[in-house]
C-alpha cells in the first residue's frame, strides 16, 4: 500500500466572500514527485500557503484539514509547527524578492534556519552554507554568500532559496515555481539537483509549476487544477497523453503550440532604431580591503530596427538585465557609443517591462495608478480610455484597478506590467523575461499580442529571456550572451543548428528538457 506524505481534505480559501479554493482534496504519496499544474490563479500557491497556515492578510481559510505524515498541522501548537515547516518541510516560494529580508546578508539567512535547528557553530554554518549555493550552481558561492538580495538576479535569489530549503534535508520539499527565473542549462541542473535529492534521500517533492517541459522531466503524478478546484488527477504519462477533461486538453495543446514551428514572418521595415557600439559596464564594490570589480558588460555591440523583434538568451548572471538597463539610459555606460534614431524622445521611446514586476510597482499604490503613471506624463491621452484598452489586450479585467500588487498573482502582475509598458505606445519595449510567471495559456495569449503589436504598429520588442522555446517562437533575430559578452547572433530558425559551441550547448539543455519525442508518444500509445 502507499505510503501517504502529506493529505489535504475539504479545503477551501476566502477573500472578501469571493471563493479561492472550493473544498479542495487530494494526497501526495511518498518518496514520489507530484507536479500541481493549472493557469495563474488557478489557486496553486493559494493550496500550498493554506496548506501550512501562511496565507496573507485578506485571505481565510474557511474550512479543511491537513496532514503530514498522519499528523493533523492545525492541532499542533505555533512553535511546534513553524520547527516541523521548517526541519521536516522545506519550502521555495515564487517570489524571491518577498522571501529575503532586503537588509540582511544571504549569510544571515542561513544562519538563522540553521542556527534554530541545528546545533552548528557561526562558522560550520558559513562552511555548510557556501558548500549549498556551490552545488545549486551558483558561482562565487562566498560573494553570494556575503551579499544582500537586491545584489542578486532573481535566478540567483531562486537558487538561494532552494540551498536554504534543502539545508536541513527536509521529508517533503514545496517548491513553486523553482526554476522560474533560470536558464534552460542551470533549469535543467537544478532539476536533476533536486530529482537527485529527492532519489537519494527518499524524500517527497510537490513540485507546482505551469511548464510541461518540466512537468514531462520530473514528475511521478500530476494534479491538474482550475478555478480553486482539482480537475484531473493521475500519472505523468496519462495527463500528458491522455488528458480527460477538456481544461486539461487545452492545456497540452497550448504546449505543443509553442514548441511548433515559428512562422513569423521578418518585419519589412528595415529602418534603425537603436545603435549600440562596444558597451562597456563595470561595477565598483568596496570592501574593508580592496575593490573588487565586476564586469557586467564586455564590448556589447547590437542594432535593433523598427518592427523586429531581437531576442537575447544566456545563463543567468551574464549580464543581460544589465544590457537592458543601458538600453533604457537608467544606468550609464563605463565605455561606448548609444545612438536612439526613434521620433520619440527615448524617455518615452523605450519602455521596460521589469524581471520582477513586483518590485518594480509602489505596493502603495493601486494598479490603476500602477498601470497609468506614464500617462501622468504624456498629457495627450483620455487617461481612463487608454487604460481600459491596455487591459484588455493584456487580457487584465477592470477589478485589478482596485487591487494593490500584493494582492496580484504572479502572472497577473507580468501583465499588469506590460499594460503600463503598453500605454504610452512605445517604439520599443524591452522584456525582461515576460513569460516567467505566466501559464501556458497566458503564454501564448502574450506572444500573440506581441507579435499583433509588432504586425499592426511597428513596435520593436527586446526579448530577454531564460526561455529559449519563447524565443524560437518569437523572434526574428536571437543573440547570445554569457560573462557580459555577445558570442553568438542567428535568426530564430538557424538558433537550433548553429556551430557556436556555446550556444550548442544551450540548445542541447532545452532539446532534452522541453521537446517531447514523437517516439515516447508512439510507445506509451501500445498500451
Amino acid at each position: 500500500m502507499e505510503t501517504v506524505c502529506l493529505e489535504v481534505k475539504e479545503l477551501s480559501v476566502m477573500r472578501q466572500n469571493h471563493p479561492l479554493l472550493s473544498s479542495v482534496s487530494f494526497q501526495i504519496p511518498a518518496k514520489k514527485i507530484t507536479a500541481l499544474i493549472g493557469e495563474s490563479g488557478s489557486g496553486k500557491s493559494v493550496t500550498v500557503k493554506a496548506a501550512l497556515d501562511l496565507l496573507p492578510a485578506g485571505m481565510e481559510k474557511t474550512t479543511g484539514s491537513v496532514l503530514f505524515q498522519g499528523e493533523r498541522l492545525e492541532a499542533l501548537p505555533l512553535r511546534e509547527k513553524q520547527l516541523l515547516i521548517g526541519r521536516k518541510i522545506g519550502v521555495v516560494f515564487q517570489d524571491s524578492w518577498q522571501t529575503f529580508n532586503p537588509i540582511r546578508t544571504i549569510g544571515s539567512h542561513f544562519f538563522d534556519v540553521l542556527s534554530a535547528h541545528t546545533a552548528m557553530t557561526r562558522k560550520e554554518i558559513k562552511t555548510y552554507a557556501i558548500e549549498l549555493l556551490r552545488r545549486v550552481q551558483l558561482k562565487e558561492a562566498e560573494r553570494v554568500y556575503a551579499s544582500y538580495p537586491d545584489e542578486l538576479s532573481g535566478g540567483m535569489r531562486q537558487r538561494v532559496q532552494l540551498a536554504i530549503a534543502l539545508s536541513l534535508n527536509p521529508q517533503l520539499l514545496i517548491a513553486d515555481e523553482p526554476t522560474t527565473a533560470l536558464d534552460a542549462k542551470t533549469q535543467s541542473d537544478l532539476l536533476k539537483l533536486m530529482k537527485n535529492w529527492q532519489q537519494k534521500s527518499g524524500g517527497t517533492i510537490l513540485l507546482i509549476t505551469h511548464d510541461f517541459g518540466v512537468l514531462h522531466e520530473m514528475a511521478d503524478e500530476v494534479m491538474v487544477m482550475e478555478k480553486g478546484r482539482v480537475a484531473e488527477h493521475g500519472t505523468t504519462q496519462d495527463i500528458l497523453y491522455t488528458p480527460k477533461t477538456a481544461y486539461t486538453k487545452q492545456l497540452v495543446e497550448q504546449y505543443n503550440w509553442l514548441i511548433s514551428e515559428n512562422k513569423a514572418l521578418h518585419p519589412h521595415k528595415q529602418t534603425v532604431l537603436l545603435e549600440m557600439e562596444h558597451a562597456d559596464k563595470k561595477y565598483i564594490k568596496q570592501g574593508l580591503i580592496r575593490q573588487t570589480a565586476n564586469q557586467a558588460v564586455c564590448d556589447v555591440s547590437l542594432v535593433i530596427r523598427k518592427g523586429e523583434i531581437v531576442g537575447l538568451i544566456g545563463e543567468s548572471g551574464g549580464g543581460k538585465s544589465t544590457l537592458a538597463r543601458l538600453l533604457l539610459q537608467v544606468e550609464k555606460m563605463d565605455g561606448g557609443r548609444f545612438v536612439w534614431h526613434g521620433d520619440q524622445p527615448v524617455r518615452r521611446g523605450i519602455q521596460w517591462v521589469n524581471q520582477d514586476p513586483f518590485a518594480s510597482f509602489n505596493a502603495q499604490w493601486t494598479m490603476k495608478q500602477i498601470i497609468g503613471e506614464g500617462l501622468d506624463y504624456w498629457k495627450e491621452y483620455d487617461k481612463n480610455k487608454r487604460i481600459t484598452e491596455v487591459l484588455h489586450q493584456t487580457g487584465l479585467d477592470q477589478s485589478v484597478l482596485s487591487m494593490y500588487p500584493h494582492q496580484l498573482s504572479g502572472g497577473m502582475c507580468q501583465r499588469a506590467a506590460l499594460a503600463r509598458a503598453l500605454a504610452v505606445e512605445p517604439e520599443l519595449i524591452i522584456l525582461d523575461e515576460p513569460f516567467a510567471n505566466l501559464d501556458l495559456q497566458a503564454q501564448a495569449a502574450m506572444i500573440e499580442l506581441i507579435q499583433e503589436i509588432q504586425r499592426e504598429k511597428g513596435t520593436a520588442f527586446f526579448f530577454i529571456s531564460h526561455d529559449i522555446r519563447a524565443a524560437i517562437k518569437i523572434c526574428h533575430r536571437i543573440l547570445v550572451m554569457k560573462d557580459g559578452e555577445i558570442l553568438d547572433e542567428v535568426t530564430a530558425g538557424q538558433l537550433l543548428h548553429t556551430a557556436h559551441p556555446y550556444t550548442k550547448k544551450l540548445i542541447e539543455s532545452v532539446q532534452s528538457l522541453y521537446i517531447t519525442k514523437q517516439k515516447e508518444v508512439e510507445e506509451y500509445a501500445l498500451y
